[in-house]
């Protein structure tokens, strides 16, 4: 009688690429006013899945009243995990980080800081320019779960609302 055949091999381990991306992106939500930024992430992806660490820093916003202005920015940090599907990704995310305030046009003014962290969903387009370079197209959305808002003379001229959210290009650059 003949050997059974051999057992077939074992399949390959995931392969890894790193991926750096940089983004220019605007939004809404936890800033007095609409605005844009930059987002700079990297992190490691396999074929279906990625998991990416990033930092956002938006431009500042005014927004109050005849009575007083408060001007905010805010630096974030998210996690980031996705499954990927061709070109299409969807994403969870956690969030977390600070937002920087001061008063203008008030008798004492001075500078705040405030937590803020959130939890969201993000969708990308990640289309090919050429086997590692990517532009990205992005969209999320984040609860935010700290309440986020600007005091002038202790009256509030800005309460985030519990929903933020921003739509980004940027270029990915993916290195396996």
């Amino acid at each position: 009688a003949a050997p059974p055949p051999p057992p077939p091999p074992p399949p390959p381990p995931p392969r890894w690429a790193a991926r750096l991306s940089l983004d220019l992106l605007g939004a809404v939500g936890s800033l007095p006013t609409p605005t844009a930024g930059a987002r700079l992430a990297g992190g490691l992806r396999t074929e279906a899945l990625s998991l990416d660490l990033s930092v956002r820093a938006d431009i500042p916003t005014t927004g109050g009243d005849a009575r007083g202005t408060a001007t905010a920015t805010q630096i974030l940090v998210d996690a980031t995990v996705c499954g990927h599907l061709d070109v299409l990704s969807l994403c969870g995310l956690l969030g977390t980080g600070v937002v920087v305030a001061w008063g203008g046009s008030v008798d004492r003014p001075r500078t705040a800081a405030t937590a803020l962290s959130s939890a969201g969903v993000a969708a990308a387009l990640e289309l090919p320019l050429s086997s590692a370079l990517r532009l990205r197209l992005a969209a999320d959305a984040r609860a935010l779960l700290t309440p986020v808002e600007l005091e002038v003379d202790g009256r509030v001229v800005h309460a985030a609302p519990p929903i933020a959210a921003s739509l980004s290009a940027g270029l990915l650059l993916e290195i396996s």
